[in-house]
């Protein structure tokens, strides 16, 4: 019954583009948009499992407790910036590859360590998915590589197969510098995929009320999750929040105008510091303000969004005359003769600090800007 229910279901998919695809064609009367085997394929796989910010290890018997290993484990201990309590940007958890092979791990982001001189079902797997072909010209200059496949047995699902022939030799700088660029590219391309995990938990359940403000006022596009409200709005300040027992979420969109010879870069502790001044509490003369009398200090970095170049800052903020605190993220950006920031900070009671960011990390990745900034 199972089989017959997948093969009605294939068979709805398959009538419902192609109408879709009869509808749009182009002038000379191709298709536009044709689904892909590979398409349908996708669209029938179970959503993905697994902890946000968690990376699922698969390795060989020879790799278990290997120097690659180690060395792997250093390159992916970086720092997620920024929380009052250190944390790393990704928990490594080892798992069993026959529990994945089976079908009863979904995990979105997962690295197979493969040693390909190994007859191991691990090899076996990754010769099946990539072929030999494939292999064989990856592993041909440094004798270690690493090959990325997307959505096998879930989506969104992302495998990174780390590929050795035998044990690599750690004291090259080669493979070194290799191991650490593949750690780089597994962090950023897990955050993205928990991003899109984060967003779609919330897709369902929008503020869209705030969403046209928030584009209307500041020419920015950013999908909020219906538990916001606004706390304050004044010209050119909106502050929301999403509020628990042990939680303060805030995003706040604020304007200011430019000095002549502006630099974004270099004022946007400043403007942090401006709109805190609306940030308060029940205390008498508190202001939120940015850490900066102490290490960790604010780090800043050039990221682009539609073409537009954005300073993107995070760091730790505090209020002064109240005892709370915690990590922020901003974007500024300039607009004609403004400079406009989208500010994310958390307060949370609680240890897991680095997921509530991380929730603020989802949301602005879903920010576009209109064309006019």
């Amino acid at each position: 019954m199972k089989n017959f229910q997948q093969y009605v279901l294939l068979l709805a998919l398959l009538a419902l583009m192609a109408c879709s695809g009869e509808a749009e064609k182009t002038a000379n009367g191709e298709a536009t948009n044709a689904p892909t085997d590979e398409q349908i394929q996708k669209s029938l796989l179970p959503y993905s499992t697994g902890t946000t910010s968690t990376l699922y290890l698969y390795a060989d018997q020879s790799f278990q407790e290997s120097q690659l290993i180690d060395s792997l484990n250093f390159h992916l201990n970086q720092p997620y910036l920024l929380t009052p309590n250190l944390s790393p940007a990704v928990d490594i958890t080892k798992y069993s590859f026959q529990t994945f092979e089976s079908g009863g791990a979904r995990t979105a982001n997962n690295l197979m360590v493969v040693n390909m001189q190994e007859d191991s079902p691990l090899s076996r797997y990754a010769k099946s998915q990539l072929g030999q072909t494939q292999i064989a010209e990856a592993l041909a200059n440094n004798g270690i590589t690493m090959i990325r496949v997307k959505d096998i047995n879930a989506s969104p699902q992302q495998l990174f197969y780390l590929l050795a022939n035998g044990s690599p030799n750690l004291s090259s700088p080669t493979v070194q510098n290799a191991l650490k660029e593949y750690a780089y590219t597994i962090i950023e391309e897990s955050t993205k995929l928990d991003n899109q995990r984060l967003v779609s938990s919330f897709s369902n359940s929008r503020n869209y009320n705030l969403e046209q403000k928030v584009e209307e006022e500041f020419g920015i596009q950013m999908k909020i999750p219906a538990t916001y409200a606004i706390v304050k709005e004044e010209d050119n300040f909106l502050w929301m929040i999403h509020e628990t027992n042990d939680l303060y979420s805030n995003i706040v969109v604020y304007k200011t105008a430019s000095a002549e010879e502006f630099s974004v870069e270099k004022q946007v502790i400043a403007i942090r510091d401006e709109f805190g001044e609306k940030i308060t509490t029940n205390r008498e003369n508190s202001r939120m303000t940015t850490h900066v009398s102490s290490k960790p200090l604010p780090i800043t970095k050039e990221i682009e969004i539609n073409d537009t170049r954005v300073i993107e800052t995070r760091g730790l903020w505090e209020m002064v005359k109240d005892k709370l605190g915690g990590g922020f993220v901003n974007y500024a950006f300039a607009q004609a003769d403004s400079v406009v920031v989208v500010d994310g900070f958390v307060f949370y009671a609680g240890d897991e600090k680095r997921r509530k960011m991380r929730d603020i990390d989802a949301i602005f990745s879903t920010i576009k800007l209109d064309e006019t900034n």
